[in-house]
């Protein structure tokens, strides 16, 4: 059996490793003045030059101006609570100097209540998770907002199935997450209330819901409450016939837009019966509009958005210097498009325009903004796509 056998390496002359030991040298010097090169071009771009000073003068360096520091890109974290898989939120409000979030979930005992945690206005915690109010077993909704007024704080709204329907229940919190008083009943109803919001009022916090017989048409509702969560007067019925809605604060107003259900046609007379005195009919409602409320839900205005609509999906609204954008996806047409009118607080309403000029359909996908400018994204409807989604984003004054 042969061994691989691994062959000596050569002899080498004196003269070469002499050569070798002069090419070492050279490398580690060749090394050094690159290094050296280096260090001097990084010291050129993060520092000042700095001059050589003259004879006889301070030979004192001067300090190098640090370069700002630039932000990585990455947000911090805080972790501020683990809810359970049946949990509903959280959900954050937000004032000036603190915030809270709120969920709806089960304790380690089995009770089912809402829980609060405040938090710093920059998201780090105040304090742990507080457990304030038990609910029914089957609770599912829930909605805070920060409160406006004397003794304000936050305000906290939540929904229940009863023995007969659905109810509302809402209590107020301090910004420390301490209970202002037990929860009270807002409304109780034997049909479904399907949507629910706390937007905050100078006079404290408005609670809006939409009560909804069936499948179909509902009817919105709204309630005051004061600073400290209770409820102020009774609640109102804004608007009957509604199958869309949406609520934007409005600097000291609240506006709500609404889709209301197509009138249904009158049934004419039976021959068998006398004719009677025919009532004037009423105009029927616009396809869209627009609520202007005040902080006791009064309707202040209330402005016609579209004569005709063919809805589909969400209805979207939000505001920029003194006017409201109302957007929704329109299917009257042989493709879908996302049509836009601009509601101005002193002009009233735009005509509805296009916020795309493509040739594909276009679905909206959601809208936002401030004071400073409102942004849409929206989807083109391509068949073609299969499992592929094609979303783009503008500013909705750059759409066409």
């Amino acid at each position: 059996m042969t061994r691989n056998v691994r062959p000596a390496p050569p002899r080498r002359s004196r003269a070469w490793r002499a050569s070798a030991a002069v090419r070492s040298v050279t490398l580690a010097l060749g090394l050094a003045s690159a290094l050296l090169l280096a260090a001097v071009v990084a010291g050129c771009h993060g520092s000042a030059p700095v001059s050589a000073a003259p004879v006889g003068a301070s030979t004192a360096k001067a300090r190098p101006t640090v370069p700002p520091r630039r932000p990585s890109g990455k947000a911090r974290g805080n972790l501020i609570a683990t809810v359970g898989d049946r949990s509903v939120g959280p959900f954050l409000a937000r004032r000036e100097g603190s915030a809270m979030a709120a969920f709806l979930g089960f304790g380690e005992d089995g009770v089912r209540r809402v829980s609060v945690i405040p938090l710093t206005a920059q998201g780090e915690l105040r304090s742990g998770v507080r457990g304030l109010v038990p609910t029914p077993f089957d609770s599912a909704d829930l909605a805070i907002s920060a409160t406006q007024g004397p003794d304000s704080g936050y305000a906290v709204l939540f929904s229940a199935l009863t023995d007969r329907g659905k109810g509302l229940w809402a209590f107020g919190v301090t910004e420390e997450g301490a209970l202002r008083g037990p929860a009270a009943e807002i409304t109780r109803t034997t049909s479904d209330i399907v949507w629910s919001e706390l937007v905050s009022t100078p006079r404290g916090a408005l609670a809006l819901w939409v009560d909804q017989a069936g499948a179909g048409e509902g009817n919105l509702y709204a309630a005051s409450l004061d600073p400290s969560g209770k409820l102020r007067g009774v609640p109102v019925r804004l608007a009957k016939g509604v199958v869309g809605w949406q609520v934007v604060p409005a600097g000291a107003q609240i506006q709500v837009a609404l889709v209301h259900a197509p009138a249904a046609a009158e049934a004419p007379p039976e021959s068998d019966k006398p004719s009677e005195p025919k009532k004037k009919a009423e105009p029927p409602p616009p396809a869209i509009s627009l609520l202007t409320l005040d902080a006791d839900a009064r309707v202040e205005r209330a402005v016609p958005v579209a004569a005709t609509a063919a809805v589909r999906g969400p209805l979207e609204v939000a505001r920029e210097r003194g006017r409201a954008h109302v957007l929704w996806t329109d299917t009257a047409g042989t493709e879908p498009e996302v049509l836009a009118v601009t509601v101005d607080d002193q002009r009233g309403a735009g005509p509805p325009r296009r916020v795309t000029d493509t040739r594909d359909g276009t679905v909206l996908v959601a809208l936002g903004g401030d004071e400073s400018g409102v942004a849409v994204a929206w989807e083109r409807d391509v068949p073609e796509a299969r499992d592929r989604r094609f979303v783009q984003v503008a500013r909705l004054t750059d759409a066409p």
